[in-house]
């Protein structure tokens, strides 16, 4: 008996304990009127935006925190607060204002150990989170586990997996772009010119064209914006007319046979890929691209192989393994794409995101949710050996985190990667970060080496350097083609594009001082042999002058024009005609 009174005596004193400190909003504890009333409307407001879902957290915040300043000390005001951080700008301060919560009055909510759990996940506290999931899992009656028990268990077994990723931490640095790009609305999707001077992103701010939002999230229509940088800072620029008052997004950019290419994406039809074209600064309407690559279903991220013959995409169709799943398919003669094929290997149950072929055509980069993901989307990456794709590698913290990593892109130089990501540091809940990869191993997350040229197999310079081991002023029958060299239609005159890979035909004569090399120009057998000897020969040339410009000595160099002289294919198909267009170099002599 004596043990039950005791009980009830430590009950009472505890709620008492507890409705001391968590004060309420009322005239007993704000004796000021004026006070009292004002926190009362910034609360009701807050409490309109935050019952319309994660898309309103971030407006519902600003009014929340105002109501704070006047009581810091609402279980239920702390507990709001730190739900609309954990979604939004700050993990580590929604993780702050729940424990304040909880040590205010641990009944504050029946979600309360849920939230916990979620923003210790996020705070990579991961034996924390798992004990506070446990304790939600534990709370639940039969019937709600039955709903929310596999979700519980797939966060659980995220911070498994979070705990090992973060014991191999990579060697690798990370910087948010800044405030000229990154605001505290959702911007995401970076797209990348060759150079890195120009940048498309996505983004859903309210200088969205149109400036609504979309009603199923609460969050405003994506719109494509354009960044150029001036002296290393990215300032945002004029766009031309790709939005439209729904959803518009930034996909990739793409050289090939060249021309620039944009892709985006549009709502119409659920989700729909796009076509433009770049030059001289100016974009074409971008133009729907056919069926079976669009239909009724929704269609998003895609990614064309720098030999132009293979897309991969992202799409919700019939015969998807969960979700979003990543498609292939084969372009043929026209322009005509085939039917496309699910990449079973890669996918999961769960989403796929934010597809990326790298330029070696064979080593893919997306996001998912499945495998052994940290946490929401984290980055990974398979590689394409004589057909089979292999298992999906995690690139690993930090570049993953325990919130959503998407969207990641590789740069031509291979030196820098730009992605999305709603790790703590963001200005809002999804900005664009840049990844430097050490000098040292540029390639780091590739796992490759540095190329000199894609074709269908790469060719690297260790291989280059291995070839060029002959006797003096014997000739290196191997040609190699320089496949992303551009230049304007029927013109002499390089495209920026074509930097990175004149970059590495530089490094390599820099680091092989006593080779000398030929340049040569080719063409298809459309036109004259008068023309296009001459076309061939000036794009050669052009290619020599800009290594001269760049300190490569005059004496080592040489160029040759052959026309349509040296065909490596038919030229009765486009896709024959398509590799008679090339750029090539060999080593002629090694002093």
């Amino acid at each position: 008996m004596k043990k039950i009174i005791f009980l009830i005596i430590m009950t009472l004193i505890t709620t008492i304990g507890y409705s001391q400190v968590d004060t309420p909003f009322d005239k007993n504890h704000i004796t000021d009127k004026k006070q009292l009333k004002e926190a009362k409307k910034k609360i009701k407001e807050g409490d309109k935006l935050f019952a319309m879902g994660k898309g309103r957290y971030i407006d519902a915040l600003t009014y929340y925190l105002e109501a704070n300043k006047i009581n810091p000390n609402n279980a239920d005001l702390n507990y709001k607060i730190g739900i609309c951080y954990i979604f939004t700008t700050d993990k580590q301060l929604g993780l702050e204002h729940l424990e304040k919560s909880k040590q205010l009055n641990p009944q504050v909510n029946y979600e309360l150990s849920y939230y916990l759990g979620r923003a210790y996940h996020l705070n990579h506290q991961f034996d924390k989170a798992i004990e506070y999931y446990n304790e939600f899992k534990r709370r639940l009656s039969p019937k709600e586990f039955a709903v929310r028990g596999k979700e519980l268990d797939k966060y659980i077994e995220e911070c498994e997996n979070g705990k090992e990723l973060i014991k191999k931490k990579s060697k690798v640095f990370i910087d948010n772009l800044g405030s000229n790009i990154n605001t505290i609305y959702p911007d995401y999707t970076p797209v990348i010119s060759a150079d890195e001077e120009i940048l498309f992103f996505t983004s859903r701010r309210p200088s969205t064209t149109g400036g609504k939002r979309d009603p199923s999230d609460n969050k405003y229509y994506e719109d494509i914006y354009m960044a150029t940088k001036k002296d290393t800072i990215w300032q945002l620029t004029t766009i031309p007319d790709l939005n439209d008052k729904k959803h518009n997004g930034a996909i990739g950019m793409y050289s090939w046979e060249g021309k620039t290419y944009l892709y985006t994406y549009k709502s119409k039809h659920n989700g729909d890929i796009y076509e433009s074209i770049i030059n001289d600064n100016k974009i074409t309407i971008p133009e729907r691209l056919p069926y079976p690559i669009n239909t009724r279903f929704k269609e998003s991220s895609a990614s064309l192989s720098p030999d132009g013959n293979y897309l991969y995409f992202i799409s919700d169709r019939p015969g998807s393994m969960g979700g979003k799943d990543i498609w292939m398919s084969q372009r043929e003669y026209n322009d005509v794409w085939t039917n496309p094929i699910n990449l079973s290997a890669i996918n999961t149950p769960y989403d796929e995101e934010s597809v990326f072929i790298h330029p070696d055509g064979k080593t893919l980069y997306f996001s998912s949710k499945g495998h052994n993901t940290m946490g929401g989307y984290d980055i990974f990456k398979s590689t394409n050996e004589n057909g089979k794709w292999s298992k999906p590698i995690n690139l690993g913290y930090p570049i993953n985190t325990a919130d959503d990593d998407l969207c990641f892109v590789l740069s031509s130089s291979s030196q820098r990667a730009y992605f999305s990501s709603s790790r703590q540091g963001t200005i809002g809940d999804l900005d664009i970060f840049i990844i430097n990869l050490p000098k040292e191993k540029p390639l780091l997350i590739s796992d490759e080496k540095e190329y000199v040229a894609w074709q269908n197999q790469p060719i690297k310079l260790s291989d280059t350097i291995k070839q060029s081991i002959i006797k003096e002023s014997e000739k290196l029958k191997n040609e190699i083609v320089l496949n992303n060299i551009f230049f304007d239609f029927n013109k002499a005159s390089l495209r920026p594009e074509s930097k990175t890979e004149l970059e590495n035909l530089i490094k390599l004569m820099n680091d092989n001082p006593n080779i000398k090399i030929e340049i040569s120009g080719h063409t298809d057998n459309i036109g004259s042999a008068a023309y296009n000897q001459k076309l061939s020969e000036s794009r050669a040339k052009a290619v020599v002058d800009y290594l001269i410009e760049h300190g490569i000595e005059r004496s080592r160099l040489s160029h040759m024009g052959y026309g349509f002289d040296k065909p490596i294919a038919p030229n009765d198909t486009e896709e024959g005609r398509q590799l008679n267009r090339r750029v090539e170099f060999k080593i002629i002599k090694i002093n």
